[in-house]
């Protein structure tokens, strides 16, 4: 009897912690601040082929490069506006970079997503800041391989 009440009991608990979960709001993402935007990301293309990195100032400025596969970098400078979340990028010199020539729009969490369109094309980008990537890469290179 003593083992039935006390399966019993777990079994309770397990539901009233499974619909407090369930009856939970999701939180909501806060965006980050202009000046947490203002920093150097870097990331790919959603297809892999292009990477792209920007560096962002606080006073709106920047500069910006990609390399589409391992052909050379094209290096750009731009001004970009951001707010709640939202951010667009506008190249200076659209000849100078012909993929980003329309600019860059998209949105900024931990994640920037941005993306660039031409008249038949479309190309996303995923950044994240660079500063993240370098000290998550660090820790790979730097791993032992497990002998077999």
């Amino acid at each position: 009897m003593k083992l039935v009440s006390v399966g019993l009991t777990l079994v309770l608990v397990a539901a009233i912690a499974v619909a407090g979960i369930a009856g939970e709001k999701p939180k909501k993402v806060v965006p980050p601040t202009q000046v947490e935007v203002a920093t150097t990301w870097i990331g790919l293309s959603e297809d892999g082929h292009f990477m792209l990195r920007l560096v962002l100032r606080r006073d709106g400025t920047g500069d910006g490069a990609y390399m589409f596969l391992d052909n050379n970098p094209i290096v750009f400078h731009l001004r970009w506006e951001y707010q709640k979340g939202q951010i667009a990028l506008t190249v200076k010199e659209p000849d100078a970079a012909p993929d980003v020539a329309g600019g860059l729009v998209g949105d900024v969490a931990r994640i920037m997503r941005v993306e660039t369109k031409g008249p038949d094309w479309r190309i996303s980008f995923s950044l994240r800041k660079e500063s993240e990537i370098e000290a998550r890469w660090r820790r790979l290179v730097e791993v032992q391989p497990v002998q077999p």
